[in-house]
């Protein structure tokens, strides 16, 4: 007896030690669907995947990306794309898709209890229609309730700290522009919060930049303010063409137009070609480019090669390329501590390297009544309950699956450079830790008098009448003058004027790479400002820092208008000149008379024709209809006369 024993336990234990080891299963598919040219969010998802396999886990799971690419807005497409991949079998379902496709891709995840994780920000479409407006924005759209948490957003909704933003700026007035479906909640919320506030706001939909710059164009004139406050929820790369636009605008005044970002994609603007613009642009973000972990991911992002198949990076990481990575690690963090706790949860759903669903191959979306994911919703606990830091901040959902405790970093542009001026949270709301506009301290020096470089200007710097008898600082006046006298007010410093010494603004020698005129003094530190008339160029910026300029002016052509007068009636031969006409009246003669003698020579003109008095040989090409003809080709139109 003890013997057989001794052998059960022989032959069982491998098993049981096999059985134990297999318990994980070794790939975890996981679905994924992405609107077509999304190649940056494509290629984080891969990464983010390839990552995880290739760190050796210490659980022992690897995850199998099943990837479809929707190519249509057609939500029956979309509906058979979910439905494949569900029958084919997946855990999970993620994806960045347009707001029209929301609906069908939630419609799924609730109907079969398939987790969603979706990149962009959409209300929960399983909770309760609200009793009016006011209630969907009273304060927050997650807030509604829900009887399910299968859909889990990550982007939050960050149209309060938007709404704090321009309370803390005190304005009164604001334009909103939106380019898509998805902005309208954001709309709705600041549309509801402003005229709480009593702020006016216009609102307008715009399909291209040229549209919203026309828009802008318009009410420059109406808006009676020294400053227009214009939102910008768009893609980075329309608003940055909307602004580029103004700022081309000679006849608009868009030196007095401050921008707020709205979209959450400020890493994809190029500020480069906006430096020394003096353009006002704010801006949130959720990535914090002082943390290690951001630093790391981007170095790794930047040296991804799109030659080698990772489209779209290359590139400094953005917004959506990091929602996406923080996706993937989220799903990984979850399924570590799942299988820490229940280690054979999914010992049977993998048979033969296919996902069964209560004991059937998949999920059918056909079958009737409907089968659910049988662990969707211990699935969506985890995502929700384990906790998890990524590349975003900290990622806290509500029991609807929205974004909270969310922290944003507050950008401004400011003359040559970005710079981080606060945060916002829910807890905290908007924190400005930096002034806008704050330059760096200037050290005087020891006699605290700087030499100021200038140039004789009317009317900016002159020479006052009489000279004589007048001496320092008080031999001059005019604009630059009275602009100095301000900023000495302002920045408790005094100055001395010093005219440039060789009368020049400041070119740079080809040949020996020097500057002269003002840009030389400064750039050979003989003065320490230059307060004149100096336009700002391209290659000037490189040497010095420019402040924004007090004046923008621009170069027009002047021509005298054209007299109108009254038509005649040998007005249509006025676009072409007397000599051109009687050329083509001789040509036209020359042709006729070619044409006249060719159909004399040539048989195939002359017929036989049966008359009274018997038949005669003719020939219908006679001068006159020559000439018709002639004219019926000159003027682009048909006869019943033609050359055989």
């Amino acid at each position: 007896m003890t013997h057989a024993v001794v052998n059960a336990v022989r032959v069982y234990l491998p098993i049981l030690l096999f059985y134990q080891v297999s318990a994980a299963p070794e790939r975890i598919p996981v679905g994924f669907v992405v609107k077509q040219n999304s190649h940056a969010v494509l290629t984080a998802f891969r990464y983010a995947i390839s990552q995880h396999n290739s760190n050796n886990p210490p659980v022992g799971f690897k995850l199998d990306p099943r990837i479809d690419i929707l190519e249509t807005d057609d939500v029956l497409s979309v509906g058979r794309v979910v439905c494949n991949q569900m029958k084919k079998g997946i855990f999970t379902l993620m994806g960045s898709t347009q707001p029209v496709l929301y609906p069908t891709l939630a419609s799924h995840s609730q109907s079969f209890h398939m987790p969603y994780v979706n990149l962009n920000f959409m209300p929960n479409q399983t909770s309760p229609p609200p009793a009016n407006t006011n209630n969907l924005i009273k304060s927050h759209p997650a807030n509604a309730p829900s009887n399910s948490n299968f859909q889990l957003n990550l982007r939050p909704f960050h149209a309060p700290a938007i709404a704090d933003l321009v309370r803390h700026y005190g304005w009164k007035d604001v334009v909103y522009l939106y380019d898509s479906d998805e902005a309208v909640f954001v709309m709705q919320y600041l549309v509801h919060e402003f005229s709480i506030q009593k702020r006016d706001v216009r609102v307008q939909r715009i399909s291209s930049a040229q549209e919203g710059h026309d828009y802008l164009r318009s009410i420059d004139s109406m808006l009676q303010t020294p400053k227009k406050h214009v939102i910008l929820d768009m893609s980075a790369a329309k608003a940055q063409h909307l602004i580029t636009l103004n700022l081309e605008d000679k006849g608009l005044m868009r030196r007095q137009f401050h921008y707020v970002m709205a979209n959450l994609g400020v890493e994809e603007f190029n500020f480069d070609h906006l430096k020394f613009t003096g353009v006002n642009i704010t801006a949130f973000t959720m990535l914090n480019g002082d943390e290690d972990r951001y630093k790391q991911m981007n170095q790794e992002w930047t040296q991804l090669e799109p030659e080698a198949g990772w489209l779209g990076a290359g590139s400094p990481l953005t917004n959506d390329v990091a929602l996406m990575m923080d996706a993937v690690h989220m799903l990984v963090n979850s399924l570590n501590h799942l299988f820490k706790e229940r280690p054979t949860v999914f010992q049977n759903n993998f048979r033969r390297g296919e996902v069964f669903n209560n004991g059937s191959r998949g999920l059918d979306c056909t079958k009737y009544p409907l089968e659910f994911w049988e662990h969707g919703k211990l699935l969506s606990h985890m995502l929700i309950t384990t906790p998890f830091r990524g590349l975003t901040g900290p990622i806290v959902l509500d029991g609807n699956g929205q974004r909270r405790n969310y922290t944003l970093n507050l950008i401004e542009m400011t003359f040559n450079r970005k710079v981080l001026i606060g945060t916002w949270s829910e807890k905290d709301l908007l924190i400005v830790t930096k002034r806008f506009t704050q330059i760096d301290a200037v050290i005087l020096p020891q006699d605290g008098k700087l030499i100021v470089s200038t140039i004789l200007e009317e009317p900016y710097m002159m020479l006052k009448k009489p000279e004589t008898g007048r001496i320092g600082n008080d031999r001059y006046e005019g604009f630059c003058v009275e602009l100095l006298e301000k900023l000495s007010e302002k920045g408790n410093f005094t100055y001395e004027i010093k005219l440039v010494g060789d009368g020049k603004y400041g070119v740079m020698d080809p040949n020996t790479g020097q500057w002269n005129g003002m840009i030389g003094e400064l750039v050979r530190k003989e003065a320490d400002l230059v307060v004149a008339p100096l336009t700002i160029t391209f290659e000037r910026e490189k040497v010095v820092d420019f402040t924004k300029p007090f004046m923008a002016i621009g170069i027009s052509i002047v021509i005298k208008k054209p007299v109108k007068t009254q038509p005649g009636v040998f007005s249509f031969l006025a676009p072409l000149s007397y000599d051109i006409w009687i050329c083509i009246i001789f040509a036209y003669l020359g042709v006729s008379v070619v044409l006249f003698l060719v159909s004399r020579f040539s048989p195939y003109e002359w017929h036989i024709e049966e008359t009274f008095n018997g038949p005669v040989v003719v020939n219908e090409f006679s001068m006159y209809n020559t000439l018709w003809f002639s004219l019926g080709a000159f003027m682009q139109q048909g006869g019943h006369i033609y050359p055989r």
